[in-house]
């Protein structure tokens, strides 16, 4: 299995998932989207300021500037659940090592449905991997354990029966690690910048045709951004705003 926002699934993730020399699950997390307001937001456990909100739509219109790492992951996923289930469809077409694309709430979620699908199809499939990140072993590898002692888990049931567990010797594998030149971040640059030839050599084979629809998703996300910042914080407009930012220099 693996499990993660995907935004968007890079050859990277691919790669990883082939490296895993076997039948893969790909659970997708369903992006949360736009909140309905910026006030009170917290990103990457802080609350989101409305300078930062202001310095990423700046960061998006002008592809220049700094961001912080709470900035960052604010963009971070920028694209819709219907824009990632089209690619993730590509991606399995063309690739007969994944079996499967579920979507769950988190990874919790993922975990329960893959011990279900073990259990369910005992008799072709056992657990071997859980392919990942180097980043989140240590996450993984403690919901690997908490599942076994029966904590913090999600229980599915089958005829009001719990689901016996299947996952005992499932093992972290990050395959050959990360790929160079490739990341989600790399991608999302190269979307933002409109750079199709870029996108088309770190992103799965197929999923090109995609490029435009990955583009305008992203300058609705920004959009979005800035129509929420209007109605929460009442922001004077971009052009205004930059206007006076050169003036202040």
């Amino acid at each position: 299995m693996t499990v993660g926002r995907f935004q968007p699934f890079t050859q990277g993730h691919l790669n990883m998932v082939n490296e895993g020399e076997a039948p893969c699950i790909v659970y997708q997390i369903k992006p949360q989207g736009i909140p309905e307001t910026l006030k009170g937001l917290k990103v990457s456990g802080k609350v989101f300021k409305k300078e930062s909100v202001e310095n990423v739509i700046k960061f998006l219109d002008t592809k220049e500037g700094d961001l912080t790492e709470q900035e960052r992951d604010f963009i971070k996923r920028p694209f819709t659940n219907e824009l990632i289930s089209k690619e993730l469809d590509i991606i399995k077409k063309n690739n007969k090592n994944i079996i499967d694309v579920v979507y769950v709430q988190n990874a919790f979620h993922a975990f329960a449905l893959f011990n279900k699908f073990l259990a369910d199809n005992k008799d072709k499939y056992e657990a071997q991997y859980w392919m990942c990140g180097d980043d989140r072993i240590d996450d993984y590898q403690r919901m690997i354990d908490d599942y076994a002692k029966g904590e913090k888990v999600i229980t599915l049931e089958r005829g009001g029966e719990p689901i016996e567990k299947m996952t005992q010797n499932l093992e972290l594998n990050t395959g050959k690690g990360r790929t160079d030149g490739i990341s989600g971040t790399a991608v999302r640059k190269a979307i933002l910048n409109n750079d199709k030839s870029a996108f088309s050599k770190i992103m799965p084979k197929g999923t090109d045709v995609l490029f435009d629809e990955f583009v305008q998703s992203f300058e609705t996300f920004k959009e979005k951004i800035k129509g929420l910042v209007k109605e929460s914080f009442g922001m004077m407009s971009l052009k205004n705003y930059i206007f006076e930012k050169l003036n202040n220099k």
